[in-house]
């Protein structure tokens, strides 16, 4: 978790909400995780979905996913994320919600 918080900082990226775990079974499947919903007034650049490798967890070497969100136009203050993620494709999609608000 420390290295996630170092890139971040070295990068003059924002977290927009604290870490957040994620429940996954031992079971060697890499991890899906998707962008499902985003807040009127905000766009995503890039992927809405991301891969994280399971030998990476395995290992703990502090493995996360990214994805770029930035104001468009007349944008929202506050921004609510709604994530899903699983580790096989017939598996029940578990959510993650995030919210912030955005200052410049």
């Amino acid at each position: 978790m420390k290295n996630i918080l170092k890139s971040s900082k070295e990068l003059n990226e924002k977290q927009a909400d604290v870490p957040q775990p994620l429940f996954i079974q031992d079971n060697g499947e890499d991890i899906i995780v998707s962008l499902s919903k985003l807040s009127n007034g905000w766009e995503n650049d890039g992927n809405k979905c991301q891969m994280i490798d399971f030998k990476s967890v395995w290992n703990s070497l502090s493995p996360s996913c990214k994805f770029l969100i930035h104001p468009s136009g007349n944008s929202e203050w506050k921004i609510v994320c709604d994530f899903t993620y699983s580790q096989n494709p017939s598996e029940k999609e578990r959510t993650l919600k995030v919210s912030d608000e955005y200052r410049e």
